[in-house]
């Protein structure tokens, strides 16, 4: 009964339920567990190892690419032996003694009762349409003083950030209709293009179409973007770089998809190449069933693997519901095993040994800013940068909503106010990944119509792209002001094509479009970066985005947008600017 007699702080309070959750009127057993993860306050910490990662990797540093190991990370990220003995004390005051520490974390058991009696919170059943009900709380707090200055968040307790899950109808239904938009908008700018060279006035140059006007292929996109990696035979049979693919939401990859791809796009590749290693985290699984191929796995890997060879590419597949035991060692009932991807596959790259880290890691999956709890957010993106300190480089989409956001929601806040915003997407809006935007096929590359971009509430714009957004905010002269974070991180940071992507998708051919068709395009050009100063005898390229906002970086690059930010049109969804440049393989700078 401790929160009873305590003065408690407030630590997370949703004062709107976001769209699609409603509460049940079923109230839970007061017996009921609640496993709790207590995220434990180290800002002094993590403050130090963001100025050390931007030491690291800046070229003008005496320690530029000097990328740490998991030793000094995980000192770094230790919170001080205080805040962590008063979190066990207020625990220990309350009953609870089988507390498990883990880094910045401690981990308890407890039950709906003990939960309602520690945090004055008001323990319900939640639901979302397609998934089980959940055990959360509007709001909870903490006691004052100690306890409150060592408690960043309590997870899950407010988190009602949850991925779609869809019924393998929903899903194959939303992909044909994506795909028939992808051949339809593809078509669209076809039309365009001339399909023969334009007999132009005496003395001009003929029209021609560019790369990929048609289709978007392998072969056209290493035209499109000069990729172009020469290796003598023998250099050519193995690699030691490592490339992995993300991979959330039962997006189960089918190998004989991926060879028959191979066989129409990319046959010099051989076969012990296209059997890729498929990592499976936190409960994820690998059903080599054909129904069960996710459209999203197929594009993601296809275009890794025929762009990136002969860099190692992997896939990992990050279970959203793994199983958690309860108090006597028994699984626990799925609707209460609610981990979220994103924390659990951070925590397990970051627990790799040095040498099997990945030197490049894609992410092709967004949501809403606004949809992710602050505090949450916060914890992931501090885990981000703790992976690129260590030389991971991160490539992340920005999603496929325009302004409306991933959700194509209403573009109104979710704070009680209902304010008429644009939306930022996350992971994306995280300063230590690199965001992905998409073009279309025509040239000059114009935005995509359904690429997201915009400006975070989360995160302040950093030095590295002040120079850039400034100039560009300066340029709408107070258009669109209050419903953008004019001081935000701003986003994407780089675009590539994102539509009419031909790829081999549960036994057959199929197309696909999004800014999750780009990031891999782009993941796979920092792949061979990679791959090329390995072989040279140069360290990883780690943290991307200081590097590619710098003078000597943007003079060899093809600049489509003047800045890496977007200017809104409501009513439309759309995103005019495509961020500072759209990819370029041969460019120097790394």
């Amino acid at each position: 009964m401790a929160a009873l007699l305590t003065e408690l702080f407030t630590v997370e309070h949703v004062a709107e339920l976001p769209a699609g959750w409603t509460r049940l009127s079923e109230d839970p057993a007061p017996t009921e567990v609640l496993p709790l993860s207590i995220s434990v306050r180290n800002d002094e910490g993590i403050e130090k190892l963001k100025q050390r990662l931007a030491e690291i990797s800046n070229p003008k540093h005496k320690d530029f690419g000097k990328h740490l190991s998991r030793d000094e990370v995980r000192a770094l990220r230790q919170p001080s032996r205080e805040r962590t003995d008063a979190v066990l004390a207020w625990l220990e005051e309350s009953g609870i003694v089988d507390a498990e520490i883990h880094d910045d974390w401690v981990r308890v058991n407890s039950t709906v009762q003990g939960a309602k009696d520690l945090l004055g919170a008001e323990i319900a059943y939640y639901t979302f349409p397609g998934r089980p009900p959940m055990l959360r709380t509007r709001r909870y707090g903490v006691p004052a003083g100690r306890v409150a200055e060592s408690v960043a968040f309590i997870h899950p307790l407010s988190n009602f950030f949850v991925k779609p899950h869809e019924s393998d109808e929903e899903h194959a239904e939303r992909r044909r209709r994506e795909a028939q938009e992808a051949r339809m908008d593809a078509e669209l700018q076809k039309r365009q293009v001339p399909d023969e060279p334009i007999n132009p006035p005496e003395g001009t140059t003929p029209v021609e179409k560019p790369p990929c006007a048609d289709e978007t292929t392998p072969d056209c996109l290493r035209e499109l973007y000069n990729i172009r990696y020469a290796l003598v035979e023998e250099e050519a049979e193995s690699s030691d770089t490592l490339y992995l693919v993300a991979g959330f939401l039962e997006q189960n990859l089918f190998h004989p998809d991926t060879h028959d791809f191979m066989d129409k796009y990319a046959p010099h590749i051989p076969d012990s190449v296209r059997n890729i290693s498929v990592e499976l985290i936190n409960g994820g699984t690998d059903p080599q069933i054909m129904s069960k191929a996710g459209m999203e796995a197929a594009l993601d890997v296809q275009y890794a693997l025929s762009l990136s060879h002969p860099v190692n590419v992997m896939y990992s597949i990050t279970g959203g519901r793994g199983v958690k035991l309860d108090a006597n060692g028994d699984p626990m009932p799925e609707n209460r095993a609610d981990n979220e991807p994103y924390l659990e596959f951070l925590e397990y790259m970051l627990e790799k040994e040095d040498e099997e880290l990945p030197h490049v890691i894609s992410i092709s999956y967004a949501d809403d800013e606004q949809g992710v709890p602050r505090p949450y957010a916060l914890k992931v993106c501090d885990l981000l940068a703790a992976l690129t300190s260590r030389g991971v480089s991160i490539i992340g989409a920005t999603g496929d909503g325009g302004s409306r956001g991933v959700r194509y929601g209403d573009c109104r806040s979710n704070d009680g106010l209902k304010r008429p915003i644009t939306m930022a997407s996350f992971p994306a809006s995280c300063p230590y990944v690199t965001a992905i935007g998409a073009v279309n096929q025509v040239s000059p590359p114009q935005v995509a119509t359904f690429s997201t971009g915009g400006f975070s509430n989360y995160f302040e714009r950093p030095d590295w792209q002040a120079t850039d957004v400034e100039a560009y905010i300066t340029t709408l002269d107070g258009r669109l002001s209050g419903h953008y974070n004019d001081t935000g991180r701003a986003i994407p940071d780089i675009s590539a094509i994102g539509v009419a992507f031909n790829i081999y998708y549960g036994g057959g051919p199929g197309a696909a479009m999004g800014t999750s068709a780009s990031a891999p395009v782009i993941a796979s050009m920092f792949a061979l970066i990679n791959d090329a100063r390995r072989r040279k005898g140069l360290g990883r390229t780690g943290w991307l985005n200081p590097r590619l906002y710098s003078e000597e970086v943007r003079a060899v690059v093809n600049d489509v947008g003047r800045i890496s930010a977007a200017v809104f049109d409501g009513g439309a969804g759309r995103v005019p600017e495509v961020g500072l440049w759209d990819g370029n393989w041969g460019a120097g700078g790394f």
